[in-house]
């Protein structure tokens, strides 16, 4: 359908009305609705913040904080001083722990020369 048959079926006016004097009665109507608010400051109930109310964030943070520390190292296993010594410590390995290594990543000789000899 094309919008002028649309216009043409239904119409260019509102079906929706509003009641005579409406607009004029609502602030009236809606002040009488709602409740008395005269009441001083002294008259009004202020919650009374306990001790452990204004901690507890403070405590949650670090708490926050803390487990993901810990998290970290129990992931990462290690921490900067271990890196920093097993980096200055030279490991002696045997010709079979070198071999059997070798076995294991699966890296032939001539791959392992070529390797060497690229290095320097």
């Amino acid at each position: 359908m094309k919008e002028e048959e649309i216009i043409k079926k239904c119409g260019t006016e509102s079906p929706f009305t509003v009641p005579e004097g409406y607009f004029e009665q609502f602030t009236e109507k809606l002040m009488g609705q709602l409740p008395d608010t005269t009441h001083n400051a002294e008259e009004r109930d202020t919650p009374v913040i306990s001790l452990w109310q204004r901690v507890k964030p403070w405590i949650y943070l670090a708490a926050m904080f803390s487990g993901v520390m810990f998290s970290a190292k129990v992931f990462l296993g290690t921490d900067a001083g271990q890196v920093e010594s097993m980096a200055q410590t030279e490991e002696v390995l045997t010709d079979e722990e070198i071999d059997t290594m070798m076995e294991y990543a699966m890296v032939d000789d001539y791959t392992l020369y070529r390797y060497l000899t690229e290095a320097e």
